[in-house]
Parts: C-alpha cells; sequence; structure tokens
C-alpha cells in the first residue's frame, strides 16, 4: 500500500477485562486511510511507546495523528455510524 493512501494516524485506547475482577488498558495504533478503512498496526498495553510510534510514524510519511486516547463518548450522543458519516463527509 503506498503511504499516499494514508490519511491520518488514530490512536484509541479499550478497557479489556479478562474476569469481574482483572482488566487493563490496550491501546491501539491505527492508518485511516482516504478511502475511511483502517489498518491496525499496533496493539499493546503500553501508552507512551504507542504515542512514540505514532509521531515516529507520523513525521516519516507526513499526516497527522488523531490521538483519542482517554476520550469517551457521552452516552447520549449520535449512533457510531453516524459519526463515522461525518468525518468522512469533512475529510472528503
Amino acid at each position: 500500500m503506498p503511504f499516499a493512501e494514508v490519511h491520518s494516524i488514530q490512536l484509541l485506547d479499550e478497557e479489556v477485562r479478562r474476569t469481574s475482577e482483572s482488566m487493563f488498558w490496550s491501546y491501539e495504533l491505527n492508518l485511516v486511510l482516504r478511502n475511511g478503512n483502517r489498518i491496525n498496526l499496533i496493539d499493546h498495553g503500553n501508552q507512551r511507546e504507542n504515542r512514540w510510534d505514532a509521531g515516529d510514524l507520523s513525521r516519516m510519511i507526513d499526516v497527522p495523528i488523531w490521538d483519542f486516547i482517554g476520550y469517551r463518548q457521552p452516552a447520549d450522543s449520535l449512533d457510531p455510524n453516524e459519526i463515522k458519516a461525518r468525518i468522512l463527509q469533512h475529510i472528503f
């Protein structure tokens, strides 16, 4: 895949529960393509290293970072499909 197809780098976090008492945070580094698809590159438990990797990659291929780590969507917000449609509308 050519780097020209990459629109941005996306950082996400999620709470992963193994049992009711055991949980950890997982951090994703994704490529967001110009057509709206995502490719997951890294998914691990070290937030700092994930951000460093995103910064290195961002400088190398000259795209912005969309850092959503720590962002939580309000319960009464838009449907996820509507949010994606609005983002894609803004990009294109």
